[in-house]
Formats: C-alpha cells, structure tokens, sequence
C-alpha cells in the first residue's frame, strides 16, 4: 500500500512539473514597447532586451530570445546615416555579399507605411561575420546555418535613413520574422 502511494504521489509530482513546463514554452508575449529610431517611431518586440550598441555607427540594439538548440543568440541592430549611404541596391548587394554560400535565392520585399519607404532582404546560409564589423576589415568567422533580416528605412522627406538588421542562427531569426516585419510596419515619423 505504502509503495502505491509514493507511486501515486511521484506520478502527481510529474504531472505538476510536466505542466510548468508546458505553461513556459506557452508564456504570453510582452507588448511592443514605442521607441524611438531616430525621427521614427516603432513599436519593438517586448521580449527584445534594449542594450548599449558595441560597434560603431549603431544607435540601437537589442538581443533577441534565442529558440532551443541554438548556441548563439541573434541580435537587432539599428544605424543612422546621413544621405541615401549609396541607395537601396547597394545595400542590399552589401547585405547578401556577407554570405559566402546562400541556401537558395534572397527574398526582397518593398513596403511603404505612413510616407516611410521600406526595402527588405531575408539571405540564409553560411554568414561571413566579420569581428570588428563589416568596415572594419578586421578576422572573419563563418557561421553555418545563419539567417539575415536586413531593412532600409527612408522616412518621407527625411535626409536620414535607417538600416535595421537582425541577424543570427536561422532557427532563432526565423522565430522572430513576424515581429520583425511588424516592427517594420509600425515605422511612422515622430511626432
């Protein structure tokens, strides 16, 4: 009889624990947090950690939540420039040319939101991540299975434009793409 209880009790405690884990892996989403981007205003996934940039020309960075299995967390980033930084093509030239192999053809995607242009590149395949930056010409370390979300953000009549780049394991990247692009689409100019 003895046996049966502690049997019973540690199937309970399984159940216990089987549904904690269960209300983890289902825990709701934070709401989109407004934020500044320069003249912009976007409303940034809640789950995605504000840091203090750690390379040069970037005015904003989060991490973003890594999904199991992947070793490496992905990270956002935004930069400011001044002018047109050589236009739309060219910069997404740039962004496939930091994959040495791409898995297929990369997706472009153009949008406008509330008089803000937005040209969008999705590259995945083995990323060329460059220690010091893409400018800095510095060592080069291949990242197998790693995915890009890369946009120019050109604000209506504004002389500044914004690059916004979400990069990481393609696993990770992928579980962020909606809220990306959401991001994205909440672009207007600061009021």
């Amino acid at each position: 009889m003895r046996a049966l209880s502690v049997g019973l009790a540690l199937t309970a405690v399984m159940f216990v624990a089987a549904d904690d884990q269960d209300k983890e892996k289902k825990a709701p989403k934070k709401p989109p947090v407004a934020t500044a981007v320069g003249a912009l205003e976007m409303q940034v996934p809640g789950d995605w950690v504000k840091r203090k940039p750690v390379r040069q020309f970037r005015i904003l960075e989060w991490g973003i939540p890594t999904v199991e299995g992947d070793d490496k967390p992905p990270v956002c980033y935004v930069s400011e420039f001044g002018g047109g930084v050589g236009g739309v093509e060219a910069n997404l030239k740039r962004w496939e040319g930091e994959y040495e192999e791409k898995d297929g053809e990369p997706k472009k995607e153009k949008l406008e939101v509330a008089g803000v242009k937005v040209n969008l590149i999705d590259v995945t395949g083995t990323f060329k991540e460059s220690m010091g930056g893409p400018f800095a010409g510095g060592k080069v370390e291949l990242r197998k299975e790693y995915r890009t979300l890369a946009a120019m953000v050109e604000p209506e009549g504004g002389d500044h434009v914004y690059t916004i780049k979400l990069v990481g394991p393609k696993k990770s990247v992928a579980a962020q793409r909606d809220d990306f692009v959401k991001m994205l689409k909440s672009s207007k100019p600061k009021k």
